[in-house]
């Protein structure tokens, strides 16, 4: 039988720990490195050419500032680690969307145990597009279905991820929003949990669990995963706009802060075309 093996991509500024991870990934036996690189820049422009599922990137070395977000946007969908020695970069790295981290020094049982997640992760490769509609009543679709979620604290949760657009939302944080004035103790806690755990069954009912993700104590949403309005509108793109500002999200106190930098999105917008003249004008 012909093991799984994960297409992986390493970005490493020093030459001697670029070829130590190399090694060590071939040692695996899980992961097939298509391309291995000093230059940041370099890594970028093959990643256009090459079939790659996992980037291992090490923080620390000269012009990787950012560079998990290029690599995103490049492939939305791959996997993506960070390498570093600094617990800042780490953090930094991960709510720019980066999967997961690994703390120096490592050796090759825990770039091993990276890649073991990684090929858990790949199968978002394949997964369903979730439809997200957040202008006026917030829900989210799998196909012609409505996602059902059993509790409304499940369906606010959920939504204050949308919100932050891939960004990790802590559970100190999670539960403050949902759950204001109650004491942080076990017994909110266990709700937060609980709302966590009525997602990811509504999701894998549709084979879309990957689209939450979650790790030691935070969780977020997989952008690349969603067709969303409100990602759609912060990112121009053409069509009619889905709703007022003042809709969005209309049922979450905490959603008013992102409609009024929406409101002043679009005034900026239309104060835009009006200056340009356009033949049409912005439906703001």
């Amino acid at each position: 039988m012909v093991k799984a093996m994960v297409k992986t991509m390493i970005v490493d500024g020093c030459q001697f720990s670029l070829g130590q991870l190399k090694e060590w990934c071939r040692l695996t036996g899980k992961a097939e490195v298509v391309g291995a690189y000093t230059a940041p820049r370099r890594a970028l422009e093959q990643l256009h050419r090459e079939e790659v599922e996992l980037a291992l990137v090490d923080m620390d070395g000269p012009g990787v500032a950012g560079l998990e977000w290029e690599l995103r946007q490049i492939k939305p969908r791959m996997v993506v680690m960070c390498l570093s020695r600094e617990e800042g970069r780490c953090i930094q790295a991960m709510r720019a969307r980066a999967d997961d981290f690994l703390f120096k020094p490592y050796g090759k049982a825990e770039v091993e145990q990276l890649i073991d997640k990684a090929l858990l992760l790949r199968g978002r490769l394949n997964m369903r597009i979730l439809r997200v509609q957040t202008f006026g009543q917030f829900e989210v679709w799998a196909g012609q279905d409505r996602v059902h979620l059993s509790n409304a604290k499940s369906r606010e949760l959920l939504a204050l991820c949308v919100d932050r657009r891939g960004e990790a939302v802590s559970m100190e944080e999670a539960i403050d929003m949902l759950w204001p004035g109650e004491p942080l103790d076990e017994r909110v806690k266990k709700r937060y949990r609980r709302a966590i755990l009525d997602i990811r069954k509504a999701l894998s009912h549709y084979g879309a669990a990957q689209a939450l993700q979650t790790q030691r104590k935070v969780c977020r949403v997989a952008p690349e995963m969603l067709q969303c309005d409100y990602f759609d509108f912060l990112n121009g793109k053409s069509g009619p706009f889905p709703g007022k500002p003042w809709d969005y999200m209309k049922e979450y106190s905490w959603a008013e802060a992102t409609a009024g930098k929406l409101y002043g999105l679009c005034a900026s917008r239309k104060r835009i075309a009006s200056e340009r003249g356009g033949s049409r004008a912005y439906d703001g």
